[in-house]
């Protein structure tokens, strides 16, 4: 997988090989500046991806610092499909995935999904 942030910043952004998924993992709090900043990471990393791509977002580990973060995960999820994914499947279970549009409560799960 290759990997656009370092591990250890914050949340991870990776892309696979073929360009064709994201795979964005959120473990810790984060305020809704903090989501803006690595939505916008992930909007950069779109950028390299075939169209059609399609994004796993890892939430498990997701907590929000602030009223408005789990708001602006949603938003910058759909500002994804309008970069060019087909889809986009948030992990996680409860609060964390109650205003995404596909969830699953694992990878492989997610991948399932996707692959339809």
């Amino acid at each position: 997988m290759s990997s656009t942030t370092p591990t250890g910043s914050g949340p991870e952004v990776n892309r696979d090989p073929d360009g064709n998924r994201l795979y964005l993992t959120f473990s810790g709090t984060f305020s809704t500046s903090g989501v803006v900043a690595a939505m916008a990471r992930a909007r950069h990393a779109a950028e390299q991806c075939d169209p059609g791509f399609t994004v796993v977002v890892d939430a498990r580990e997701f907590s929000a610092g602030d009223d408005g973060a789990l708001g602006t995960l949603a938003e910058w999820e759909r500002v994804l499909g309008f970069a060019g994914a087909r889809a986009v499947v948030r992990l996680g279970e409860g609060e964390t995935v109650s205003n995404a549009e596909l969830a699953a409560p694992d990878r492989p799960a997610a991948e399932r999904q996707l692959e339809r």
